[in-house]
């Protein structure tokens, strides 16, 4: 029963992380995107979205509109999706804090034809930005600014419809970060048929809603179980942590992108999110030590209560551009418990523990995953 419980706990940390994968997208290769230009040579878009992954024209410092661009005006090249974070100015990164123009020039291959029905795919990227095709302002998210005051950040994720273009249209997306660890466009741009990519978009959202009933399902259904045994408190610590994965899935997952929870303050959103992933890594620490007290010290686990304890207790009244520091020391904890906890399933494997084979499955499983 043990080795099922935290092969239980692995499958859901899974289903949450698949969740957070992007979109697949079409990678023939029936275009180029070279030096900011993209040249498609059939109209396989439009029945499959493609990524419009590729060197892209970028203009660091500046919110440049189609009327400002000239021969004269030499563009920078940077790859599209990335961080601009390592971007050279002067040979040295210019960070994550900052606003830039991105443009890309598109050629569809039928000079006589007006195309319809065509959308793009944002996923979210920091921390504000707004989206033209050619002078057409066509969506925006949040209010890129030149200033950490003028800048309001949102993260969405979104599919939007493109008017009716011709063969040659220009691409151009203004993107301002000055809250958020890692600026630019780093997630896929996808374009195809504004059907299609709904179609995409809906099976990620039905994908997110059958995970969270599932494992909401498996938290009610083990606390239940504690309910009738209560002098086992794995299976407690099982259900909340179960439910944290749940609401989780909510407040980062695609769900939240596309405003099932509707919470407008990026603040809010993270000072949420981190409080959940502190409050997860504690549950987990005491589920494992309930199960196997032998092998999980008491000082162990009150090192991870009292850093979890100090980080959730920080966090609160954390500023949002604060947030990469605590980032990081979530991701060293995690990391720390996932060796250890590796480190004495090899021991129960060795020493013929009942369920040792299970648990390090489930360890090695989960650590490939992270």
């Amino acid at each position: 029963m043990r080795s099922l419980y935290l092969l239980f706990q692995h499958v859901l940390y899974c289903l949450f992380l698949l969740s957070c994968t992007q979109p697949s997208a079409h990678h023939k290769n029936d275009f180029i995107i070279e030096k900011g230009i993209s040249t498609f040579n059939n109209d396989s878009f439009l029945q499959r979205p493609i990524s419009l992954r590729g060197q892209w024209m970028f203009y660091w410092k500046q919110f440049y509109r189609l009327q400002d661009f000239s021969p004269q005006l030499e563009p920078h090249l940077i790859k599209v999706p990335s961080r601009w974070d390592h971007f050279l100015e002067n040979k040295k990164p210019v960070g994550w804090n900052g606003y830039a123009t991105y443009r890309l020039k598109i050629t569809l291959p039928d000079a006589r034809k007006t195309y319809r029905n065509l959308g793009l795919s944002f996923r979210h990227f920091s921390s504000a930005h707004r989206v033209y095709i050619n002078d057409h302002l066509l969506a925006s998210t949040g209010t890129v600014g030149k200033t950490k005051q003028s800048e309001k950040p949102y993260l969405r994720s979104y599919v939007v419809k493109l008017p009716p273009i011709s063969r040659e249209f220009e691409l151009i997306v203004h993107v301002s970060n000055h809250h958020l660890a890692g600026g630019g466009i780093f997630n896929e741009v996808l374009f195809g048929s504004y059907t299609g990519l709904q179609t995409l978009r809906q099976k990620y959202i039905y994908f997110d809603l059958i995970q969270f009933g599932i494992i909401l399902f498996v938290s009610f259904y083990h606390f239940i179980l504690f309910l009738q045994r209560k002098r086992d408190r794995s299976l407690l610590y099982f259900s909340i942590g179960a439910f944290l994965i749940s609401f989780l899935s909510i407040v980062m997952g695609d769900m939240r992108y596309q405003e099932f929870l509707i919470l407008e303050d990026m603040t809010v959103i993270f000072k949420l999110a981190g409080s959940l992933i502190i409050l997860e890594i504690s549950c987990s620490t005491l589920f494992l030590a309930e199960l196997y007290s032998t092998a999980f010290t008491r000082k162990f686990n009150q090192i991870i209560l009292t850093i979890s304890l100090f980080l959730l207790v920080i966090t609160l009244p954390l500023p949002l551009e604060n947030y990469p520091i605590i980032n990081n020391i979530w991701v060293f904890i995690i990391l720390v418990v996932i060796k250890f906890s590796l480190f004495i399933f090899i021991r129960m494997f060795q020493k013929g523990y009942p369920g040792g084979k299970a648990f390090l499955l489930g360890g090695l499983c989960f650590s490939c995953i992270i």
